[in-house]
């Protein structure tokens, strides 16, 4: 009997069996170690991108209007950095000018009272409309001392709970704390 060409090969893949299974091994064990190392990688970015937001936002909550966080990635962190600086650049403007805010407000607030009051008399009989500006004008004076009356009383209330605290010890303020009179009844009695 013969070797046949089948019988060549089985012995050729035989003998090369064992060389074949430690070059997948390590095959495998190389492609392993690359999926690793990119994914430590690509954790990395995400993760410092992700941290950096957190850590300016948390800055931000602290009241500090001039925080920003720097925009590298062109991914959706990279945007949410974006629209974040864009909110806190809004809101620092917003803060820092506040005052000029409510003034310039407050102009246009009272130009459009003169003009619906000058409308008013335009197409009310004199009589009626004196008498509903009166009454609008009495409202709002009533309205303001209203406001000004529940201040002073959250002021004495805050004031009253202030000196509790300094009298007692922390254990018998919660025991002694004061009632709180809402401040639309304190206001109904101070016009009585």
């Amino acid at each position: 009997m013969g070797v046949t060409t089948e019988d060549v090969v089985r012995k050729k893949y035989e003998a090369l069996s064992p060389l074949m299974d430690e070059r997948m091994r390590r095959c495998w064990a190389g492609m392993i170690a690359v999926a690793l190392l990119v994914s430590i990688v690509m954790g990395t970015l995400l993760t410092r991108s992700v941290l950096a937001l957190t850590s300016t936002v948390k800055r931000f909550a602290d009241k500090d209007f001039s925080a920003r966080t720097a925009v590298l990635p062109r991914d959706e962190i990279g945007q949410l950095a974006a629209s974040f600086n864009t909110m806190a650049a809004t809101i620092q403007e917003h803060s820092e000018h506040l005052e000029v805010l409510v003034e310039q407000r407050t102009k246009e607030l009272v130009a459009e009272k003169q003009t619906s009051e000058r409308l008013l008399l335009n197409v009310l009989p004199a009589p009626i409309a004196d008498a509903l500006v009166d009454h609008a004008e009495r409202m709002e004076g009533e309205a303001h001392a209203a406001r000004s009356a529940a201040a002073a009383l959250c002021c004495r209330t805050l004031s009253r709970w202030r000196d509790a605290s300094v009298a007692h010890s922390a254990t018998r303020i919660h025991d002694r704390a004061p009632v709180v009179v809402s401040a639309s009844r304190h206001a109904e009695r101070e016009r009585r």
